[in-house]
């Protein structure tokens, strides 16, 4: 995969840093002016917010026609879409909960090992998961981790007709926060998709793919 949690690591500790002197900020000079520090690092509340971002992935054959090559789609694109949650704290510790959806731009042609067959494409039209989330707050920065259910609706064109299957799975992965003050907060996150398989024209196909995602949110 092309998306590694290297660069997950390094928004991290660029965050962390950020919060850090963002924090500092907030008790020396913004607390007089109104708005108290806790406020600014309370993360409890309901969210929604907006999302970019890129996905790497396959959708896997399950019969192999020639050993030692792997024959699915290749697929990449954009991701753009919306999110809306809830996060309860208890002293460092954060718990919640999230719902989002990304129109998705993925999409490849068929190859067999050899080279894509430009006549036949798989596209992901759509994403959408339901995620438990935890992790550990420093004042203004949130470090997570998430996990739950995904689904993805695809199309394979082919000539002569197309297929419309829907996947479903898992997610797992992590991300960091930063608030920007009590309301607004960005973020950015690295997921897994293990989508299981799907029968098309007599063989079945896995779709896995990595997702890199950045963002930003509203707490009401």
């Amino acid at each position: 995969m092309k998306i590694h949690f290297s660069l997950l690591m390094t928004t991290a500790l660029i965050a962390m840093s950020a919060g850090t002197a963002r924090a500092e900020n907030v008790t020396t000079e913004t607390a007089p002016a109104g708005m108290a520090y806790a406020d600014a690092t309370d993360w409890s509340g309901i969210y929604a917010g907006l999302h970019v971002g890129f996905a790497d992935g396959a959708a896997t054959q399950g019969e192999q026609w020639v050993p030692g090559f792997e024959a699915g789609f290749e697929l990449d694109g954009l991701l753009a879409g919306g999110q809306v949650g809830a996060l309860a704290q208890f002293g460092h510790f954060v718990l919640g909960v999230q719902g989002d959806v990304s129109g998705a731009g993925l999409s490849g042609n068929y190859d067999f090992g050899f080279g894509p067959f430009p006549n036949i494409s798989m596209e992901v039209n759509w994403l959408a998961s339901l995620t438990a989330r935890g992790g550990v707050a420093f004042d203004s920065v949130l470090l997570y981790g998430l996990a739950g259910l995904a689904v993805a609706d695809t199309t394979i064109k082919y000539p002569g007709g197309s297929a419309d299957p829907t996947y479903t799975g898992y997610t797992a992965g992590a991300g960091v926060a930063l608030k920007l003050n009590a309301n607004w907060s960005v973020f950015g996150e690295y997921a897994y998709y293990g989508l299981g398989e799907q029968e098309f024209d007599g063989d079945t196909y896995d779709l896995n793919f990595s997702s890199g995602k950045v963002g930003l949110n509203y707490k009401f």
